[in-house]
């Protein structure tokens, strides 16, 4: 049996694979940028977040 961990979080988000034992097996990362849409606000695009969701877990 294995986890897998997901952290999403404002400047990225990271997986990371744990076995049977308490052993992480595998990690990945992806960074995403808050956008700017004017001063003073900033936020994140979902589908950028979406993206890099999957492709972490693909990893």
């Amino acid at each position: 049996m294995i986890l897998l961990g997901l952290d999403i979080d404002s400047p990225g988000c990271k997986t990371t694979i744990i076995d049977f034992n308490g052993e992480k097996q595998n990690s990945a990362y992806r960074e995403y940028i808050l956008e700017n849409p004017e001063p003073g606000l900033e936020e994140l695009n979902l589908e950028k977040v979406w993206q890099a969701v999957q492709e972490v877990i693909k990893e």
